[in-house]
């Protein structure tokens, strides 16, 4: 069992909100016996920019991984690294590295936080090697061994990739 700051405040989650609600998961933590704390939707300055960090957590989220730890609890980041807010750093300067469709639009990969996002070609070694490299920093510098990896789904989406020999389900498998 766990907390998640989702459920509370969305998208407008900052680091002194997780720093409060880890004081009260620590004062109460008899009572009400949780082991992880995960920080969800709202750090990174936009849906795939990981790397960058809304205004909110300043400090990133690292140091606040280690006051996870610290306390007594599991830290927890969510993480959807498959998925491209159309706004983003990632979509203005790699936008040959977003999945394709239709007259070579960007695929939609749903209606996410009042905008289409769309998705990334895991064909292409560059876009795959950043989705991992998300991964290994969140884990291996931020220190977050527990991740909710979310809307994997979009690894899978119809579209026109730089590989077209490989299925949908083989591109995921080997995401």
């Amino acid at each position: 069992a766990g907390w998640c700051s989702w459920y509370h405040f969305y998208t407008n989650v900052q680091e002194k909100d997780i720093r409060a609600n880890l004081e009260e998961a620590r004062r109460l933590q008899e009572q009400l016996p949780l082991s992880f704390i995960q920080i969800d939707d709202g750090f990174e300055a936009r849906v795939g920019d990981w790397l960058d960090f809304s205004p909110g957590f300043p400090m990133g989220v690292s140091p606040l991984a280690q006051e996870i730890s610290s306390a007594g609890f599991t830290p927890g980041l969510w993480l959807a690294p498959f998925i491209v807010d159309r706004r983003s750093q990632l979509a203005k300067q790699q936008p040959n590295w977003l999945l394709r469709g239709r007259f070579n639009l960007p695929v939609n990969a749903g209606f996410l936080w009042n905008h289409f996002a769309t998705a990334l070609d895991l064909t292409i070694p560059e876009a795959l090697d950043y989705a991992c490299q998300v991964v290994k920093t969140a884990v291996n510098e931020w220190n977050f061994p527990y991740l909710k990896l979310d809307f994997l789904y979009a690894g899978a989406l119809p579209g026109k990739r730089s590989v077209i020999h490989k299925t949908r389900a083989q591109i995921l498998r080997t995401s």
